[in-house]
């Protein structure tokens, strides 16, 4: 006999429509464990109104309001519900840092854009967080690396995407400029290996 405070159980429950004390059990059983992965996702993240609690909450309501809705037909136990938690709780924490970027981004130096952009194009390629660390402190080594702010300047302009044309028009120096700097950053960050092995 099924007893009924199995996850199993509390997930059948919850897809017949009960809510109540089946979502407080749920709550109660991984709010903790969900709030520090929340914490570690959110980890480093500017300043912000919103925290990982905040980011739990937002994942229980859309959990809560999904399974309603059978959007989880699948979800049979504590195998597949962790997961499942923990992706949302996720998604839910990398919408909120982006968005306490955005506000941000409009007053910060460009060295953090290009990290931050950097950042949310690493994650957008979902590789695993500490990958995503590992990488955003390579790059900013290797900017830490150019000898002259106008070297920076131009690399973290390069980053976010811009043209070369485009970097000699916000730096009103002419293009062939920004070329000669490209080939020193390329020069310089060629010994990159050998300068932080």
């Amino acid at each position: 006999m099924q007893d009924e405070h199995s996850i199993t159980n509390l997930i059948e429950r919850l897809q017949e429509g009960e809510q109540g004390a089946v979502q407080q059990e749920l709550w109660n059983r991984y709010y903790t464990r969900l709030v520090q992965v929340a914490r570690n996702k959110l980890d480093g993240s500017p300043k912000r109104e919103e925290d990982e609690d905040d980011a739990v909450l937002n994942a229980f309501q859309s959990f809560f309001y999904r399974i309603q809705q059978g959007q989880f037909p699948d979800l049979c136990d504590r195998s597949s519900l962790w997961p499942l938690l923990v992706t949302i709780t996720i998604r839910k924490a990398h919408h909120q840092r982006r968005r306490a970027a955005a506000e941000k981004r409009r007053s910060i130096p460009l060295s953090e854009k290009a990290s931050n952009w950097l950042l949310d194009e690493l994650r957008d390629c979902k590789p695993t967080p500490e990958i995503s660390v590992m990488a955003v402190e390579e790059v900013r080594k290797m900017l830490d690396a150019l000898d002259k702010d106008s070297h920076r300047q131009v690399a973290e302009l390069k980053l976010l995407g811009f043209t070369n044309r485009e970097i000699s028009e916000k730096l009103e120096v002419i293009e062939r400029t920004i070329e000669r700097r490209l080939v020193l950053i390329r020069n310089c960050w060629s010994d990159y290996g050998d300068a932080f092995a």
